[in-house]
């Protein structure tokens, strides 16, 4: 958001940089199970699967969410 305030990246990038953050920190709990339980993996596997399947399912309503939060940005300057 700062990024955009200030004017470095437009704002329909920012949301999809958001996303790719969004999945890249399942990474984490992946690391982390390596040498744990299978309980500790099937976290993981559900960590990254539910955020997968998110940011799929908010990329379908990019477009309208991305015109909502561009107005409100627009709007608190």
């Amino acid at each position: 958001q700062s990024l955009h305030m200030e004017k470095i990246i437009p704002g329909a990038a920012a949301i999809p940089m958001v996303l790719g953050a969004n999945i890249g920190t399942t990474i984490t709990a992946i690391l982390a199970a390596f040498g744990s339980s299978i309980y500790a993996k099937r976290t993981a596997v559900f960590h990254s699967i539910f955020n997968i399947v998110g940011s799929i399912a908010f990329t379908i309503a990019i477009v309208p969410f991305s015109a909502m939060v561009l107005k409100s940005v627009a709007g608190d300057q």
